[in-house]
């Protein structure tokens, strides 16, 4: 129920034996929170498409505004992550980082860019908190 209100418990049972959910599986391309890849990517194509380095986006960059679906939203609308796990559920924090650094990699999820207050890792920390507007849609 992670991303629905409601649910049919038969889909549990249904087809088991007979139907084998490993021939649906996919990979994640980054490690943090599936509801984040999207947005992810098109920051990394947008970094591409225009040849950005950190100090051009922050310098052509105004604004940056992701919209997400209200049960994703629920899971990723932390905008300062105090820590690496926080940080894997932050829309805000992995879309400045793959803007910023053009990757969302395990260094971006090292534990020495956090602290008690929030992201303390350079560029990363003048974005945060709250410069990347984000929208719940529902």
């Amino acid at each position: 129920m992670a991303t629905s209100a409601v649910h049919d418990a038969r889909r549990v049972t249904t087809g088991l034996g007979e139907v084998w959910k490993v021939s649906e599986n996919g990979y994640k391309l980054y490690s943090c929170c599936g509801h984040t890849h999207t947005a992810i990517d098109a920051a990394l194509s947008l970094r591409q498409e225009h040849g950005w380095n950190a100090d051009q986006v922050l310098e052509q960059v105004r604004e940056v505004r992701v919209a997400t679906y209200g049960p994703g939203w629920d899971i990723v609308s932390e905008l300062n992550p105090r820590t690496p796990y926080q940080a894997k559920f932050s829309l805000a924090y992995v879309v400045s980082a793959a803007l910023l650094e053009g990757a969302v990699g395990l260094t971006q999820f090292s534990e020495d860019r956090f602290g008690p207050s929030g992201v303390i890792q350079g560029t990363l920390a003048r974005l945060l908190p709250g410069s990347v507007p984000l929208c719940p849609r529902n």
